[in-house]
């Protein structure tokens, strides 16, 4: 966005002035509209994140729930175990 005007048609407020005037105003508008634009696509990742954290612990909390039914059934102790395992491993993904 490289406008140069000379001063003295710039004092002069010639209409070369006047077109390179225009010319930047409405590349600041456009500019505008994309940082608006940008700003708010920020925002709407930033909360669909927190409800994707939101949604893994209580994700967590339930598997950890399963895992604590299955704890004292010695017949499904694989589960309980593999049960521990996937939280393990998705804890450390997270």
């Amino acid at each position: 966005m490289d406008c140069f005007v000379p001063f003295t048609e710039v004092v002069s407020d010639s209409p070369r002035f006047r077109r390179a005037l225009h010319k930047n105003e409405s590349g600041l508008e456009d500019l505008e509209s994309r940082l608006e634009r940008l700003l708010k696509t920020a925002s709407t990742m930033t909360e669909a994140a927190k409800a994707n954290v939101a949604a893994t612990t209580n994700f967590l909390a339930s598997l950890w729930e399963l895992s604590a039914y299955f704890a004292g059934d010695k017949a499904n102790n694989n589960v309980t175990s593999d049960l521990n395992k996937l939280v393990a491993s998705l804890q450390g993904e997270s």
